[in-house]
């Protein structure tokens, strides 16, 4: 898709400066030195930054400073649940990986973006480097000799049962699941994705010029691109990508083509109960968001990755361009239009009834609940987006006069 959409801050937030800010109604969690980086947990409770001290480095969790080290290096990285914490510190020519306060044995090297929790946070794995090879290590132990690994690659099942990863091997890249490894090709154009029960596992290749899926072991029908990366539904027992062929774009669900538009794009989303299929086509040059084979109103784009449904699966949302504004459309009722819609920030309330997301206009940014604006601040952090604590409550985290905020709203009955 041409359109795209540029987040208030990245993963890692640059610390920045607001001028106004209703202190008295947010929790302050911390005072933040003049320029730096924080790294936020995903509930967005807990917050982590690397200090510099007499040439010497730290992590500093929640405000409290950990060992000195010569140098950090991968991470900090919080556990899906915010409670464990790991990075990659230095020790002369050594990396060790400090997970909890407890250290690794020593590696020649710590391979970037390889710092993983299992989603139940209970495993962690990570590539290390050994003479002129590399291998994974999993809770401690250690096993493989890799050419090299791809960064950013390295998944667990939602069960923590199985691990996959990218390497490299001569011109040819492979899968390895479980230490063992798959058919190589020429590329591997997906990071590996497990259904939920862990039972199947898929991802896209390239090889001889052409791509396709791979699932569950056998290749599926051959494409000249697959667009987006392979979905499962909740039961494991659907997955769906766009592609394209002869420029055309498909949706194809459990191999089958179920229909062709002038362009497909890269969002693809099952509903919880894997009742209905939520994806992004081209019609005469405007975008749409098709559920279950049908496109709605047409826009100049939809924001990737921004197609939400409730957790019943009756309701739906996502962020489309007009012209040079945004907007959402939930329950396939228009929002206002803003300069700038956070990407990744549309949520809705465990229960269905409440809706949110972040926002911006002008240089004044605030959250929208229920198509209601609030308080206007000039930073909102959305690393951590608007999470709902309950049916009735949610949290965002600001930055105001150097200290970071949490941010506490109700939403009423």
């Amino acid at each position: 898709m041409k359109a795209r959409y540029i987040p208030f801050v990245a993963v890692i937030v640059s610390v920045l400066f607001i001028t106004s800010c209703a202190k008295e109604q947010n929790k302050l969690l911390s005072k933040l030195p003049l320029s730096g980086s924080v790294m936020l947990s995903p509930n967005g409770k807990r917050f982590a930054r690397v200090v510099t001290d007499k040439g010497k480095q730290a992590v500093t969790v929640d405000g409290k400073m950990g060992k000195l080290y010569d140098a950090v290096g991968v991470g900090p990285v919080f556990s899906p649940d915010s409670k464990r914490l790991a990075y990659a510190a230095k020790i002369g020519e050594k990396w060790i990986v400090v997970v909890d306060g407890s250290e690794s044995k020593a590696f020649l090297g710590i391979g970037a973006g390889t710092i993983v929790f299992s989603p139940d946070s209970r495993r962690l794995a990570f590539a290390a480097k050994v003479g002129s090879k590399w291998t994974v290590s999993v809770d401690g132990f250690s096993y493989g000799a890799f050419e090299d690994l791809i960064g950013g690659s390295m998944v667990f099942s939602h069960d923590g049962r199985h691990l996959a990863f990218a390497t490299k091997s001569g011109d040819k890249q492979v899968m390895v699941v479980d230490a063992v490894a798959q058919k190589p090709y020429d590329a591997l154009t997906s990071p590996p994705v497990f259904s939920k029960d862990g039972v199947r596992l898929a991802y896209s290749v390239r090889e001889g010029g052409r791509q396709f899926v791979v699932l569950d072991g056998s290749e599926q029908k051959k494409y000249d691109t697959v667009v987006s990366i392979p979905v499962f539904s909740t039961d494991g027992a659907s997955v769906a990508y766009t592609a394209d062929e002869g420029g055309k774009g498909r949706i194809v669900v459990n191999g089958i083509e179920k229909g062709v538009y002038e362009k497909v794009g890269s969002t693809v989303a099952f509903s919880l109960d894997g009742s209905q299929l939520a994806y992004v086509v081209q019609e005469g040059g405007k975008w749409s968001v098709a559920i279950s084979g049908k496109p709605g109103k047409q826009y100049d784009g939809i924001m990737v990755g921004s197609v939400v449904f409730s957790p019943g699966g009756r309701r739906m949302a996502y962020a489309a361009k007009q012209g040079d504004k945004w907007l959402v459309v939930a329950d396939d009722k228009e929002g206002k239009q803003y300069d700038g819609i956070a990407g990744g920030s549309l949520s809705f309330s465990p229960d269905g009834r409440h809706f949110a997301y972040a926002a911006q206009s002008g240089k004044q940014k605030f959250v929208v609940i229920d198509g209601k604006e609030g308080k206007p601040y000039a930073n909102i952090l959305m690393s951590s987006g608007v999470a709902f604590d309950s049916p009735t409550s949610l949290h965002y985290l600001v930055i105001d006069n150097k200290s970071l905020y949490l941010v506490k709203e109700n939403t009423g009955r």
